[in-house]
């Protein structure tokens, strides 16, 4: 797997799939590139686009920000509803320019971006921050950044944030585990697949990145106003099921953005289903042809 030097010391791992015009593919929260379903990727790729996945600072073989200390995320979030700065190693803007760094050392002048959760606040960031570079945006379950719109059971981000078990294997299971409460309770859960992904990974899961990451999120704000001013085709997915982000986020991520459209997939969690796969693929694709 290609290591990219992006600049202030960061190192993004990423991978590449197909030909055609370039589309990043940015994962969610403490996720690997590798959490993408395979056939969803390939499906993407049979419709001629050249997939970047890369691995989020904190995730896989990306740098992992060891010198710098796990924050109390709830102590973040006081902070932020206190309206004080709260203390966070770096924020989404920071991710969002590993992105950057990354596109310019593969010579991409733009691209389309496809993000997921948190994927999807960092895709906006890249929208409204470098608006040359990014051809079109899907925001998949994902939210403006507003704090009324993300929670929808507060009780999965206890799940989120329990003490890891010291060994590997636990944390897998744990993160099996944390997929499985946000996955939602319509679909069948597809722990298999899921077990298989996690097992072709090199580098497991990191909890105090994950916590580093969440901190970054609440850090970032809101970003509704930003978005007002983006002025390039986007779609705006979300699920009717999302214990995560509620419905609501999604919405409101539509409405903030012009001419967005947004694709409702009833009985979707918070998580990337096998019948969602060809609604969300044709939604990428009609938003490419806007572009």
């Amino acid at each position: 797997m290609p290591i990219t030097d992006v600049g202030r010391g960061i190192r993004i791992a990423w991978e590449e799939q197909g030909e055609g015009e370039p589309l990043l593919l940015i994962m969610g929260l403490g996720a690997p590139h590798g959490l993408w379903p395979p056939v969803f990727c390939d499906r993407l790729a049979a419709r001629g686009f050249r997939l970047v996945l890369p691995d989020n600072r904190d995730v896989g073989l990306s740098t992992w920000m060891e010198g710098a200390e796990a924050p109390d995320m709830f102590r973040a979030t006081f902070e932020r509803l206190r309206k004080r700065p709260p203390l966070a190693p770096y924020a989404l803007e920071d991710m969002a320019e590993d992105v950057k760094g990354l596109m310019d050392s593969l010579e991409l002048s733009s691209a389309h971006v496809v993000g997921a959760s948190m994927g999807a606040m960092i895709g906006q960031v890249l929208a409204f921050r470098y608006p040359d570079r990014v051809r079109s945006l899907t925001s998949i379950m994902s939210t403006t950044g507003r704090l009324r719109w993300f929670l929808a059971r507060p009780t999965v981000l206890w799940r989120c944030t329990r003490p890891p078990p010291e060994d590997q294997e636990g944390r897998i299971e744990q993160s099996i585990g944390v997929l499985r409460a946000i996955w939602g309770d319509h679909f069948p859960f597809e722990e298999q697949r899921i077990r298989d992904q996690y097992a072709d990974f090199p580098a497991g899961p990191n909890p105090p990145g994950l916590t580093r990451q969440v901190a970054a999120i609440v850090a970032s704000g809101n970003r509704t106003e930003q978005l007002r001013q983006l002025r390039v085709p986007t779609l705006v997915v979300h699920g009717t099921r999302d214990p995560l982000i509620h419905q609501a986020a999604g919405h409101a991520t539509a409405e903030a953005i012009p001419d967005a459209e947004l694709l409702i997939i009833p009985g979707m969690g918070h998580g990337l289903p096998r019948p969602a796969w060809d609604p969300i693929i044709d939604g990428i694709v009609r938003t490419v042809a806007r572009a």
